[in-house]
């Protein structure tokens, strides 16, 4: 199926191959391209800040690897916003050994983010982490986020699912990706943030 879509005679990318007849037709569902960050040196933080608000659901999509020994733990903080008990996060893990759900509790720092991968992993070993952001312009209600990541480090595979929850009903305009502890993200780390309709 084609990446591209096609409105009128504009094409744009990211949509799923439909032809759309007349100007005034929206194909909902369609993801724009926001932003996208690819690191050519570590750092602690991952920001995308102006986000505009014209889209329905935005996504976060992207590859992590940390200058820790075998991946630090990082975490989402939206709007900057560091108010008590402002986040919560319930995570689901599986790996070799088994299933573990874990609810991270009450959390001021930010959200529990996904994978990412360390220094002892493969050269070319990553994190990979897909993120939605349900509604998240909307003003009437709290905002509500789900991740899937997952990673092969050293045969030991990894797949996560995070729910999460913004207790505010602010517009999410800034999205913060802080990694754990001393760490850094490190060069070869890629964000992309969409908008869908």
């Amino acid at each position: 199926m084609p990446l591209i879509t096609t409105r009128a005679s504009v094409a744009y990318g990211a949509g799923f191959g439909k032809v759309l007849g007349s100007s005034v037709e929206v194909d909902n569902g369609v993801m724009f391209p926001i932003g996208t960050v690819i690191l050519t040196s570590s750092t602690n933080t991952i920001t995308f800040t102006s986000i505009p608000s014209t889209y329905t659901h935005l996504q976060l999509r992207g590859i992590f690897r940390t200058d820790y020994s075998t991946g630090a733990g990082g975490y989402l903080r939206l709007n900057n916003d560091q108010t008590s008990n402002i986040y919560r996060a319930h995570v689901l893990y599986a790996n070799g050994s088994g299933v573990e759900s874990v609810d991270a509790g009450a959390l001021s720092t930010g959200m529990y983010w996904g994978s990412d991968t360390g220094v002892s992993s493969g050269a070319n070993s990553y994190g990979y982490n897909v993120a939605d952001f349900i509604d998240y312009k909307n003003t009437n209600k709290f905002k509500t986020v789900r991740i899937l990541s997952g990673k092969e480090d050293n045969s030991q595979g990894v797949v996560q699912l995070t729910s999460g929850l913004y207790k505010s009903t602010t517009a999410i305009s800034r999205i913060d990706l802080i990694i754990g502890g001393a760490a850094n993200w490190v060069a070869g780390t890629t964000v992309s943030l969409y908008g869908i309709l």
